[in-house]
């Protein structure tokens, strides 16, 4: 019995062991790349108009409207700060 358990013990001890050194590789379909001096990017807007992003030497400039200045927002409607900010900009805009 004594020989039993001792087996079973070095056979579940294995099993933890050999679980937790297995490596999984991960797939990821997404490539990150940097956009490029000139690279042309454009964002479809919620209200079906489209804005084209041009990469230059000091950022993003939207083409046709160089002199404005482009502000990007990322929320979320779950997220209380978020909304709050969101009411704020919407006065600023108007």
């Amino acid at each position: 019995m004594k020989k039993k358990t001792i087996l079973s013990f070095f056979i579940i001890i294995g099993f933890f062991i050999n679980a937790c050194s297995h490596q999984e590789d991960i797939q990821n379909d997404f490539m990150f790349e940097e956009y490029s001096k000139g690279d042309k990017i454009v964002l479809n807007s919620v209200n079906g108009g489209a804005k084209t992003l041009i990469r230059t030497d000091k950022g993003f400039i939207v083409e046709g409207e160089e002199d404005k200045v482009l502000m990007i927002d990322f929320f979320g409607t779950f997220c209380a700060p978020c909304k709050e900010e969101a009411l704020e900009l919407s006065k600023l805009w108007k």
